[in-house]
């Protein structure tokens, strides 16, 4: 079974090459992305009941996985050797044959996200089937005039909306592409080579293992856009060598977690939620990485500033010369893995590729690099385990990008999704606040167990159109939801990234987690910081944009300090307590607040400064009096 899963893999990844190079345009086989998701899902399909036992410790491939795997391939085939045929039904009225085609496809959808993602999401869609059939039979917004069920099979099976739509067409073309792409990095020396550079830069300095891991592993996540996958191969080296300095295997999980969650908010990739949100929006995807860099970077400023006051509170040093590799040997030995991110970058920038392509000659560069070193060379047997780990990597994309069209099909029917921000928007009585609290709170729980695509999806049908419908600007109401959802990543109870990092720093996860949550605080902050000041986000003049951008840093600065309980020396809870206050009045745009929070700040700093100068000025005079004496 394993060799039949492994060759379904290979072969799901190697057609999606050629579909996305085109190459099948080449050869004439003429195919609509309806018929590429088609064979998309129904290797994802035979993938999730192939791989994946019905019980944990059982066997795949099992007689009842096999029936579910012709349930789930028969209505693709349909719909990619009968394309015209299922298109004019679409349009028209769909026959008995597809809505059972339909039903077969939301069963297996069902079970492989049981399977694959969890009980929850699998709940979660048969309450999205259900909801048009018995809505007639619901209270308050839940209620609707009710649909039959070839009504809402034809809304599943046919587009615009449902399970051959927008949210699976990214899934089989521009992730799978990104996800060989990352596949390809971790194969070659290119995850290495980042954090070797890292190391070089920061390595000597205090903490530098911890700030090293910081910037190598965010690096890295923002090109692989899988804080999981990102946390498995470098947590590997960081997160031993962060022990070996003196930090907590809870901390050094917590630092790798975060850092490898930040790649998902991180341009040029946000773990190709940048793209869906460009197509979402109807703006071009370099407003989006633009909008995106500054608040990212104020995420990674606030975690290194953390690191480097714990490293203080605890008096760590950084790693000896000798453990620390030379930037100029690394960058001349490894220069060349750079070239693909390059590659990347200039042909969606310059060239205006489409970001699949892009990510398809990034793909080839990665291959055509590695033989500049005979050492690192990818062959025929890492190519293709290469192939292999993306195949199966995209299966819970695939089955929760389905899941994700057909809840666009059944918010569409029922038009539940406007009377839900309404909704939100009466439980703000009018604040903005309120209001930002209670979507965040909904962005995090749609987002517990989502892949990042599904789950900005799910968000910003549900929830971000409140925002919007209280005059917050489009791209903030966006990005806040993502950001929210993105958080589940690494926050208690369900966080991916934080389990993945606990198991190699062998601590306990939920200390691994609230700990992430901690340094990862600009997740938290930052989304509410930009609602208010839109200059954070390039919304205004020149001026606006420089204030909140500082402003906002000195409010990560502070908070950073208050939490870790440092500064410039270690600190009780009477100088933390006004360094929060402090921090978060810089937040607010009004200058009357930000003054009082920077006075605040000033105080508390100075006062830290004096009594950390009386101290060893105290130790002078006592040894001067005890040399006058004798």
């Amino acid at each position: 079974m394993k060799k039949i899963s492994k060759t379904l893999a290979i072969v799901l990844t190697l057609w999606s090459a050629l579909y996305i190079s085109r190459f099948t345009e080449y050869a004439g086989i003429l195919l609509s992305p309806a018929q590429n998701q088609a064979i998309f899902l129904a290797f994802v399909m035979a993938l999730a009941f192939l791989s994946f036992p019905a019980k944990e410790g059982g066997k795949p491939g099992r007689w009842y996985d096999w029936i579910l795997v012709c349930m789930g391939v028969v209505p693709n085939l349909y719909v990619l050797f009968f394309f015209d045929t299922w298109q004019l039904h679409g349009g028209t009225e769909p026959k008995a044959y597809e809505i059972v085609f339909a039903v077969a496809l939301a069963i297996v959808l069902l079970e492989g996200l049981r399977r694959v993602l969890g009980l929850v999401l699998s709940i979660l869609l048969l309450c999205f089937l259900l909801h048009p059939i018995f809505c007639d039979h619901l209270p308050g917004i839940f209620f609707g005039r009710g649909y039959s069920i070839e009504r809402v099979g034809g809304a599943v099976f046919f587009p615009p909306e449902g399970i051959y739509s927008m949210p699976l067409n990214i899934a089989s073309t521009i992730v799978v592409g990104f996800l060989a792409f990352g596949s390809l990095l971790l194969a070659s020396a290119a995850g290495q080579t980042l954090t070797d550079v890292a190391l070089a830069a920061v390595g000597r300095v205090r903490g530098g293992a911890a700030k090293a891991a910081c910037i190598g592993s965010g690096m890295f996540g923002m090109l692989s856009g899988s804080p999981s996958a990102n946390v498995a191969v470098t947590g590997t080296f960081t997160i031993p060598m962060m022990k070996k300095t003196g930090y907590s295997p809870a901390f050094a999980g917590a630092v790798e977690a975060a850092a490898s969650n930040g790649g998902g908010l991180m341009p040029p990739v946000m773990g190709a939620v940048a793209f869906v949100m460009a197509d979402m929006l109807e703006i071009p995807y370099v407003q989006v990485c633009a909008v995106a860099l500054v608040p990212g970077l104020l995420y990674y400023l606030g975690m290194f500033l953390m690191i480097d006051f714990e490293a203080g509170r605890l008096g760590l040093r950084g790693l000896l010369a000798s453990e620390v590799p030379s930037l100029l040997r690394t960058l001349k030995t490894g220069w060349c893995y750079f070239l693909p991110v390059v590659v990347l970058i200039w042909l969606m920038f310059s060239r205006h590729f489409s970001p699949e392509l892009s990510s398809f000659w990034a793909s080839v560069s990665i291959v055509a690099v590695s033989w500049l070193r005979k050492e690192d060379r990818l062959g025929v047997h890492k190519i293709l385990n290469a192939m292999e780990a993306t195949g199966k990597n995209v299966v819970q994309i695939g089955l929760a990008c389905a899941m994700a069209g057909i809840m666009m099909a059944s918010l569409s029917l029922t038009g539940i999704s406007v009377l839900l921000s309404g909704e939100i928007v009466r439980a703000a009585a009018g604040s903005t606040f309120v209001l930002l609290v209670l979507a965040a709170m909904a962005s995090f729980v749609l987002g517990l167990g989502l892949p990042s695509i599904p789950c900005y999806i799910s968000v910003s049908v549900l929830v971000a159109p409140a925002l919007v419908q209280m005059g917050i600007p489009l791209m903030a109401a966006h990005l806040f939801v993502l950001w929210y959802a993105i958080a589940s990543f690494i926050t208690p109870p369900e966080g991916m990234a934080f389990f993945v990092a606990a198991a190699v720093a062998q601590a306990h996860p939920m200390r691994v987690g609230w700990r992430a949550s901690l340094l990862a605080i600009g997740n938290f902050i930052i989304p509410f910081v930009w609602v208010y000041n839109t200059g954070l986000i390039l919304i205004g003049s020149a001026w606006d944009i420089f204030s909140a951008i500082l402003f906002t840093a000195i409010g990560v600065a502070a908070l950073s300090a208050g939490i870790e309980g440092f500064v410039v020396r270690t600190i009780q809870w009477v100088h933390r307590i006004p360094l929060l206050a402090g921090g978060i009045l810089v937040f607010f745009p009004q200058w009357g607040l930000r003054i009082t929070g920077c006075c605040i700040l000033m105080v508390i700093l100075a006062q830290l400064m004096l009594s950390r100068n009386k101290i060893p000025l105290r130790g002078a005079l006592d040894t001067g009096e005890q040399l006058g004496g004798s």
